[in-house]
């Protein structure tokens, strides 16, 4: 994933668009040394920041999302 494709992601995330979270389990484990490339959309990725990164306070955490952006850019490869 590439830090434009983590940004629309991410503005997706804070958007009021419903995102799905059905496609999450493609995810599982991201932050291990042994995940395995996945193949997701942006949508995905927006699923997986706001489940992750939103606060209760409606903020989103900026170490969990440094911590996806840089998972994502060995293990995340946009498609669609």
């Amino acid at each position: 994933m590439t830090k434009t494709e983590f940004v629309n992601a991410y503005s997706l995330a804070k958007s009021d668009v419903k995102l799905h979270y059905n496609n999450l389990d493609l995810f599982a484990g991201y932050g291990l040394s042994g995940f395995e490339t996945v193949y997701v959309t942006i949508k995905d990725v927006a699923s997986l920041i706001r489940w992750q990164a939103l606060q209760f306070n409606g903020q989103f955490n900026s170490e969990e999302l440094h911590n996806i952006a840089v998972a994502g850019k060995k293990g995340f490869i946009i498609i669609g």
